[in-house]
């Protein structure tokens, strides 16, 4: 706690000791008087508030920053829980519908449906060469 005049009455605020911008700060340890001079704080307390909305504004992006990275990764949280719901649900359902073919019978029937296509177009074009037609 330091000790000081303020205009004319001693305060016993809490004051940074060497806070030596401040108007009402005296030197007043063996200056040969008693009493300090009346000051008006009005343009240091003016200075002050304007340099703490100053700062608060220049926070005001961090601020949003942490706000928008903290939404993201509630988002994110949330669609990695859906994905792995979602995950475990699939996995159930492959257990209960098991394909009834392997992929070698179905590569089997493809090569046989594709002999039958071809057969097909054979017929088409010997009716055709008869002049039959061919639906």
């Amino acid at each position: 706690m330091s000790a000081k005049y303020v205009h004319g009455i001693l305060s016993l605020e809490n004051q940074p000791l060497y806070d030596t911008t401040h108007p009402d700060w005296l030197p007043t340890m063996h200056m040969g008087h008693k009493k300090g001079k009346s000051v008006d704080t009005g343009k240091y307390d003016r200075v002050q508030r304007r340099h703490a909305m100053q700062e608060m504004l220049n926070e005001i992006p961090t601020i949003v920053e942490r706000e928008i990275e903290a939404f993201l990764v509630e988002e994110v949280e949330s669609i990695l829980f859906n994905i792995i719901i979602i995950k475990k649900q699939v996995d159930k359902a492959r257990q209960y519908f098991k394909p009834s073919t392997t992929s070698t019978e179905v590569e089997t029937l493809r090569k046989e449906l594709s002999e039958a296509l071809q057969t097909v177009k054979q017929l088409k074009d010997e009716l055709a060469l008869k002049g039959l037609p061919a639906w």
